[in-house]
């Protein structure tokens, strides 16, 4: 399903194949997280996964 916002801040983790149910652009999204100097940054992953988006949406016309 799709969520207009990555950022749900659910408990995918708790059990064996939970994170299959996480949106699939929030796992996107926290794994541009990855690295020592992106650490936290959820917000700024955020808006790179929307600039990227927007990017593709200009190029194919498709959302």
């Amino acid at each position: 399903y799709a969520k207009y916002l990555p950022h749900s801040a659910g408990r995918y983790a708790h059990k064996r194949f939970r994170k299959a149910q996480c949106p699939i652009v929030e796992r996107l999204t926290n794994s541009l997280m990855m690295h020592g100097r992106n650490n936290g940054k959820k917000l700024m992953a955020v808006r790179i996964v929307k600039h990227a988006f927007e990017i593709i949406h200009l190029l194919t016309g498709e959302n």
